[in-house]
């Protein structure tokens, strides 16, 4: 089989000269054909290389876009609901007071850990704060990141975890927090806030929450540090290494959010003032009660 064009070209001199024109047309038509296949070949390798660099872009896309997964929750049957626990933190905020809130509680089957969930306002109606004390106990407990923590605290509300920024450290009277602005939503309703958690570090208390600002955009992060400051123990039983961790904060200077009243107070006096405080008031009894319960404070004090 001939294979150039000049091969066919030299084979015609020998060929009679009324076949020399078709041998030359069959070189022509062959030489159109091998190079409708060389173009078919590259625009073949065109298409592939055109296909692969737009998938990887699209990968790319999607791996930036992609909301952040919903960390799964621990083993509900680990921890029993505490029925109608009682108040053991507080937060001494004036602005957090009035709002609607709750309150619950889970111990820990075998390890004895106790998590407290308190919770102030209505998110996207009023300032928004829901947050969790860890009160560690035998069982175990890895750390988790910022974002875990985070999916969490929005899943015990309905919600799930759309985005997470970066994690920037804030100080507080117990010590580094980290924080983050996260979206989260629930169909058709998004909130932006600042998620929160203790840094990893051995202890006994963990904290871990979300704050909201009343537009349901995230506040500032001095509000977050006044509203973690301000976090109380109300009572502590004979736990005395958790009592230790709030007289140890109660030492530190904290973020600048207005005096602490309750500082100093041991926790059943802090208690009778917080119910008080949120107590309905005759007005007959507004100019009384105030002078009657500083003395009963001082009293408690004095004989300790």
């Amino acid at each position: 089989m001939l294979k150039s064009i000049p091969a066919l070209a030299f084979a015609g001199k020998f060929l009679p000269t009324t076949n020399r024109a078709q041998v030359w047309s069959g070189a022509q038509d062959w030489a159109a054909a091998r190079a409708r296949r060389a173009g078919a070949r590259l625009g073949r390798a065109a298409l592939w290389s055109l296909a692969t660099l737009g998938a990887a872009a699209a990968l790319l896309v999607a791996v930036i876009d992609a909301p952040v997964a919903p960390a799964p929750e621990e083993p509900r049957l680990a921890w029993l609901d505490i029925a109608k626990p009682f108040a053991l933190y507080d937060v001494n905020l004036p602005a957090l007071q009035p709002l609607e809130r709750a309150y619950e509680a889970r111990r820990h089957v075998e390890g004895g850990g106790r998590r407290d969930r308190l919770a102030f306002g209505r998110l996207g109606e009023t300032p928004y704060l829901r947050f969790e004390v860890y009160r560690v106990g035998a069982e175990s407990a890895p750390h988790v990141s910022l974002h875990v923590s985070a999916a969490r605290r929005a899943a015990d509300i309905g919600y799930a975890l759309a985005r997470s920024g970066a994690v920037a450290g804030i100080e507080s009277r117990f010590g580094l927090i980290e924080a983050a602005d996260v979206t989260i939503e629930r169909g058709a309703a998004r909130q932006h806030c600042l998620a929160f958690q203790t840094a990893p570090r051995d202890g006994v208390m963990r904290l871990s929450g979300l704050s909201c600002d009343a537009r349901g955009i995230a506040p500032s992060r001095q509000t977050l540090a006044c509203q973690i400051d301000q976090i109380q123990l109300m009572a502590a039983g004979e736990d005395e290494a958790m009592r230790a961790v709030f007289v140890a904060a109660d030492q530190k200077p904290g973020a600048v959010c207005g005096p602490n009243r309750l500082a100093g107070i041991d926790p059943m006096a802090r208690a009778a003032l917080a119910a008080q405080a949120r107590a309905p008031r005759l007005r007959r009894e507004d100019a009384e009660r105030p002078a009657g319960l500083a003395s009963a404070v001082a009293t408690k004090q004095a004989m300790r």
